[in-house]
């Protein structure tokens, strides 16, 4: 997502119950991507957001022809979903008679190292966009 805020969440027979609140940066459906099963969980937008959808077809069609891209594509969604994971676990209190891992907000000094080129395309692929 671009811009914006979303809510995911579940629908039980009697009630909706929030999961997630998503801004500016946060990524959606990655999961069905991954293992192309139904949605777990539904999202809406609480007030006016811009999203960038990436059609299906098109990102796995690129992922075959580019084993480099799919490399660095997939390690990316794994570090996600790692962190994801990461603070799931803690928010609901499992592990709690081990030492906490110290958190940190901090990038790792190799993703340091590229990340102004990253940003640099990000910038130019939205500019191509918003001109279309």
């Amino acid at each position: 997502m671009l811009d914006g805020l979303l809510s995911v969440y579940t629908v039980r027979p009697d009630c909706e119950i929030e999961i997630a609140r998503l801004g500016a940066g946060e990524m959606v459906g990655e999961m069905s991507f991954i293992d192309a099963r139904p949605p777990s969980a539904t999202v809406k937008a609480i007030k006016e957001s811009l999203v960038l959808a990436i059609p299906r077809s098109q990102l796995v069609s690129k992922l075959a022809q580019d084993s480099d891209f799919a490399s660095r594509f997939y390690r990316a969604l794994a570090i996600f979903l790692s962190d994801r994971l990461r603070g799931m676990v803690g928010q609901h209190g499992y592990g709690k008679d081990q030492p906490a891992a110290e958190a940190t907000d901090e990038l790792d000094e190799s993703v340091l190292d590229n990340l102004h080129l990253a940003g640099s395309r990000f910038d130019r692929i939205l500019k191509r966009l918003v001109t279309k």
